[in-house]
């Protein structure tokens, strides 16, 4: 298959393709070489192949060669040059040989090499892949190894100057492109308004959807340049649609207002603008700008939003906000609205109501929320605290003036763990599960007072902390002993007590 590809391409070096990688590739692979006898220094530029006098140049100065003007690097010629020679990638498009509306292009790594006789450099070519743009239809081939004279066809079209081709500078001729097109369809591509790298994508895109040039023509490109660079397209287009307006999901009018906008139209704007229409909010273009803005990196949390309300009153709603002082509070409105109403959900609030799905403050609703949210969620873990301390009353112990109970609740835990300096609050949800388990040490004259935090897991004791982190006193020590005897029944198997500093 990938011998009939490649008779349309021409596998010659022509003198344009010669021309173009010494003239643009390589025009910064400019030298002056320097010789000396007793007296002279003379330089050679291998741009124009001029000798002149020269003033003692420095070796990789730069020096401006007095023949052609260049601006070239200084080289010893009486150095060693093993390794002097320069590299580069590039792309050039020509007509096929054998049908005259086949666009070609030829991916070439090419070598300037001075390690030798420095007044007779040329260019080395390696083609190292071809693409083939025919009627619907685009290939690419390549050598997948140096030296390989058999083509493989690849699974799609990609720039063949990756992994160690990478490491050079890469080119594309538009020239070549200019001349490549002529009399062929691609003439009509506009192709013009998107010269930016190797052009491949843009020549594969033209091939699939040939009404890109529509979009083009009623200034629309950015749609295009937003597919060629992988941009989130929102499914806003249907590039198989048979004319510019089912590729564009609106009706003539539409088009005109949006062009009579002079709003730059990205696939968020031409979404939005859909979706308004689809559910008569009919908003103007201005207008959809204006949610774009607000939506450009929360869309997803728009679309959540769209199942209570319309984008017609989020837009009002949006602006209204905008209004409201918040004493210097920046944030997002769609994504803050959008937490508000899962908070509200959550709480069980009645989103049908507009008091409710439109508060006057939203800032101010969504920290109300945030706190009621929290509340709940404590009371929830409080009732799982209680249930487990119930469950580990067993543990429950008295010795020596000190007592040892399962923490109670959420708020005992964080008490806790400010009083003693440590992080046990961090606990509660761990606890709760059953994961590991809290109890507390006290005073019995002071049963109230944080004294020592001890974790239990799998009938270990693996923590003991005070204050600070601090070890356990003589006191303590005992005590722990005693209860690990009496109620983890571990005396066989010596206690695990880490203490952390």
């Amino acid at each position: 298959m990938s011998e009939e590809y490649l008779k349309h391409v021409s596998m010659e070096i022509s003198e344009e393709i010669d021309t173009f990688t010494t003239e643009t590739v390589f025009e910064s692979s400019r030298y002056i070489f320097t010789t000396r006898t007793d007296k002279e220094e003379y330089g050679y530029c291998t741009h124009c192949k001029a000798e002149f006098k020269t003033n003692r140049l420095k070796h990789n100065s730069k020096h401006t060669c007095p023949n052609c003007g260049s601006n070239c690097t200084v080289k010893q010629s009486w150095r060693g040059r093993k390794y002097l020679q320069d590299r580069a990638c590039f792309m050039y498009y020509e007509k096929s040989l054998v049908d005259p509306d086949v666009l070609i292009a030829k991916g070439f790594y090419t070598v300037r090499n001075y390690s030798g006789d420095y007044k007779n450099v040329y260019n080395q070519f390696s083609l190292e892949a071809v693409y083939i743009f025919a009627s619907n239809e685009s290939k690419m081939l390549k050598r997948y190894f140096w030296g390989n004279k058999d083509w493989e066809e690849t699974k799609s079209i990609y720039s063949f100057n990756i992994n160690s081709l990478g490491n050079y500078d890469y080119f594309c001729s538009y020239e070549s492109i200019k001349e490549a097109v002529k009399d062929t369809r691609f003439k009509y591509s506009t192709y013009e308004n998107y010269l930016k790298g190797d052009m491949l994508k843009f020549f594969e895109l033209y091939n699939k959807y040939p009404l890109i040039e529509h979009l083009t023509k009623v200034d629309l490109s950015n749609l295009v340049r937003s597919k060629l660079d992988d941009r989130h397209m929102y499914r806003a287009i249907n590039w198989r649609g048979k004319d510019i307006f089912k590729m564009l999901k609106i009706n003539k009018k539409d088009l005109r207002d949006i062009r009579e906008s002079n709003s730059t139209v990205t696939p968020l704007f031409l979404k939005l603008y859909q979706m308004s229409k689809k559910e008569k909010s009919n908003l103007q273009p201005d207008e959809i700008k204006y949610i774009e803005h607000k939506a450009e990196h929360s869309y997803s949390r728009l679309i959540e939003m769209l199942k209570y309300t319309t984008l017609r009153k989020s837009y009002k709603y949006l602006k209204k906000q905008d209004g409201v002082n918040n004493n210097g509070h920046f944030y997002d409105t769609i994504s803050t609205w959008n937490d508000y109403i899962n908070d509200c959900k959550k709480l069980q609030m009645d989103l049908t109501k507009e008091n409710i799905l439109f508060p006057k403050n939203l800032y101010k609703a969504h920290q109300n929320t945030i706190k009621q949210v929290k509340i709940k969620a404590n009371k929830e873990l409080n009732k799982k605290i209680k249930k487990r301390a119930k469950s580990l009353e067993k543990l429950s112990f008295k010795y020596n003036g000190l007592l040892i109970r399962p923490a109670q609740s959420t708020e005992e835990l964080i008490s806790e763990g400010k009083v003693l300096s440590h992080c046990v609050g961090t606990y509660a949800d761990r606890y709760a599960k059953g994961e590991t388990s809290i109890l507390l040490v006290r005073n019995l004259s002071e049963s109230d007072k944080p004294f020592y935090t001890v974790e239990i897991k799998n009938s270990a004791i693996v923590q003991v902390r005070g204050k600070d982190n601090c070890n356990p006193t003589d006191r303590v020590t005992e005590f722990i002993e005693v209860f690990t005897e009496e109620k983890l029944n571990t005396r066989k198997a010596k206690s695990k007590m880490a203490i952390s500093a």
